[in-house]
């Protein structure tokens, strides 16, 4: 880890001293909402301060993500796998950042966080990327009977995201489902201890910097991210 690398989360990373859902592609605003601390658990030391959210913020990520279905499912399988594989471009470009990140949010070994984690979120947005462009129907011969089969979108996908893994859950969650057409509303629950109807919280260092990599190339509010513990 360097020291400029350290300094920078610990003190607010990319300048951000409190870090908000991330919704139609922005950062929402802290305001007055209550905020808790994200702690490395090497150290014990501060990454960064997060905001608390609740239903107002759920229901704001679910309406920005209703109003960005009709031009994400318009737009053709082959251009939205065009735009996956740019994602996975993006995040193969920070992956060394992003390792770094997700190395110390978890706390585990970088080394594994680079290989392991961060390399199948590249891959995975790659797979599915490939899976856009083969969606199609299909037609069922029954004799004098021609049966079509049509696949559709479904609309807006709601993911829960388990604490560990970031990364990888942030992809095979999100990804497959952008891919098929539907938008994307995700939560990450924060800990396996804490009780599944708490309070939404958004925001943590880690995977809302690989959410700022897709707000790049997705049709804007396609994918919106927030934390629940």
């Amino acid at each position: 880890m360097t020291a400029a690398m350290s300094d920078a989360v610990t003190s607010g990373y990319d300048g951000r001293g409190i870090w908000g859902a991330l919704i139609g592609g922005v950062f929402t605003e802290a305001a007055d909402a209550e905020t808790f601390t994200v702690t490395e658990p090497a150290t014990g030391r501060s990454i960064a301060r997060v905001v608390s959210g609740g239903h107002d913020l759920v229901d704001k990520a679910v309406t920005e993500a209703r109003r960005a279905y009709p031009p994400w499912r318009d737009t053709p399988p082959r251009e939205r796998g065009r735009l996956l594989r740019l994602v996975a471009a993006k995040i193969r470009a920070h992956a060394e950042e992003l390792a770094e990140l997700e190395a110390r949010e978890v706390g585990k070994p970088r080394r594994d966080a680079l290989r392991f984690d961060v390399s199948y979120c590249s891959a995975g947005f790659d797979y599915y990327a490939g899976l856009a462009e083969t969606l199609h129907g299909e037609i069922i011969d029954q004799g004098p009977i021609e049966a079509r089969v049509i696949y559709e979108p479904y609309g807006v996908a709601a993911a829960i995201l388990p604490f560990n893994w970031p990364p990888i859950h942030f992809t095979k969650k999100g990804a497959p489902a952008l891919a098929a057409g539907n938008t994307n509303s995700s939560v990450r629950r924060t800990s396996a201890s804490r009780p599944a109807g708490a309070a939404c919280r958004s925001g943590r260092p880690g995977t809302e910097r690989l959410g700022r990599q897709w707000a790049g190339h997705l049709h804007h509010g396609a994918y919106h991210l927030g934390d629940c513990s």
